[in-house]
């Protein structure tokens, strides 16, 4: 997934552990390397690693219930964005 300004971001370039499900504006990561077909492939992925995520983005201002999905909306400018990309590039890194 690039980051903003199209620059390849740690998700990106990161192995095959997660997987990336989006419809329109509603984008959900699960740290697996199979597929999401239904629940039990949701609840057999690392949802520690996801709860980790989430929690770093609450330490960077960014609040998303814990192991929810993330909505974009007409609200959100491009920084907000970037910001979120970035710390997301952050907890993913390490």
């Amino acid at each position: 997934m690039p980051s903003a300004g199209g620059r390849p971001s740690t998700a990106s370039s990161a192995a095959s552990w997660r997987t990336v499900a989006r419809i329109g504006s509603i984008v959900d990561f699960y740290f697996t390397d199979s597929p999401i077909r239904s629940s039990r492939g949701v609840w057999s992925s690392n949802l520690r690693r996801r709860r980790a995520l989430d929690y770093d983005l609450l330490a960077g201002g960014i609040y998303n219930a814990p192991v929810h999905r993330y909505h974009l909306s007409l609200a959100h400018t491009p920084d907000d964005v970037a910001r979120t990309l970035t710390l997301i590039d952050g907890s993913l890194a390490g």
